[in-house]
Parts: C-alpha cells; structure tokens; sequence
C-alpha cells in the first residue's frame, strides 16, 4: 500500500481513527487526551519539547500505536515509519489553558456557548463534534 507512518494520515486505517474518536469520549479519555500537535514532525518536536504535553496528545499516542504495530506486526522488527518531514506551518500548541479556563464553542446553526466546568472540559458542543486545543470544532 506504501503507507508510512511519518507521511500517512493518522485515519487511514479505521483502528487509529477509532482510537482517536475514542479519546474524545470522556469514560475513555477521562479528558485526559487533547490536541498540541497535528502531524508527524509536530509530535517529533513535542517530545522534544515539552514531554508533558506529548503524552496525552491525541495524535502522539495514535502516532505511537501506528508505529508499534507496523514494527511489530506488519513488518517485523523494521516497521515503516518512513520520512519526517518539517512542518511548514506548525501549528503546536506551545502554552497551556489553564486549568477552569472557559472555552468557547461556536459551531454554523448553534449558538455560542462558554462553560466552566473543570481543566479543559467542554459541556456545550454539539453532538458528534469535538473541540481541539487551539479552540477549533470538529464535527463528523
């Protein structure tokens, strides 16, 4: 398939994309996991930087899963984490919310809603939507 860790996505394959659609439930990720880097060379640089962070980003632990079962399942012992590539726009997140911080949502049709009810946890997204580090929404 010639699919690399470093250069893939981290939904091409249904296992990594449920792991981090998992993370954002609350009983599994026990608002725990976040957003602070969006791709390969991002999580490299996390690690780096600030390890705190690294180990309950979202993509790092998908990341590390990806990487873990291609060494050991796919291709034994060798994996295929393929080439990093520098991030043209980083887009990490280098600077913590503090913990109580209101975040506000704002989705297309709803109404913006801010609440405050402990580190990082938002109570007023719409269903199927989560909210990343920076403050952006997703929604399936």
């Amino acid at each position: 398939m010639g699919y690399t860790v470093a250069e893939g996505a981290t939904n091409t394959y249904f296992g990594s994309d449920l792991l981090h659609r998992l993370y954002h439930i609350p009983a599994f990720g026990e608002n725990y996991v976040e957003h602070f880097a969006e791709d390969y060379a991002e999580v490299l640089e996390l690690a780096k930087t600030n390890e705190t962070y690294a180990t309950h980003d979202s993509d790092t632990l998908q990341y590390f899963a990806l990487d873990v079962y291609a060494f050991d399942i796919v291709v034994p012992g060798i994996g295929c984490s393929g080439t990093v590539h520098e991030a043209a726009n980083s887009s990490m997140i280098t600077t913590a919310r503090t913990p109580y911080q209101s975040v506000p949502i704002s989705v297309a049709g709803t109404p913006t809603t801010t609440t405050a009810v402990g580190p990082n946890i938002v109570t007023a997204a719409p269903q199927a939507c989560h909210t990343h580090a920076d403050g952006q929404v997703h929604c399936d």
